[in-house]
């Protein structure tokens, strides 16, 4: 968490935040950047490092065709600038590292 404080906590992009009394799974580490534009450009820079990022919640389910249609633009925007980092419990330090440094490097 503290290798991402940095650009992720510009005001522009956010990371997660878990209070006190709250027991985290450790199961996603969700980022939400300021554009669309930046989200992809992480998340290409990552691919071409073999770190595998995700997109759940992507599109909005506002979105599908064999959903009625619902305007919500907060699902909207928030769909199209959230992305999932690598999270579980194999994942050395180094690979840590490397996913922030990654990370880092585009913002």
């Amino acid at each position: 968490d503290a290798l991402l404080s940095g650009p992720l906590e510009s005001g522009r992009n956010s990371k997660p935040s878990v209070p006190n009394d709250t027991e985290h799974n450790f199961s996603y580490y969700p980022v939400i950047f300021s554009s669309e534009n930046e989200l992809l450009q992480v998340r290409d820079s990552l691919l071409s490092n073999r770190i595998l990022p995700r997109r759940n919640f992507y599109p909005s389910l506002t979105t599908l065709s064999y959903v009625e249609f619902q305007h919500d633009p907060v699902s909207q925007d928030i769909s199209s600038r959230i992305l999932f980092l690598p999270l579980h419990h194999d994942l050395t330090q180094d690979q840590v590292a490397n996913i922030c440094h990654t990370v880092n490097s585009v913002l």
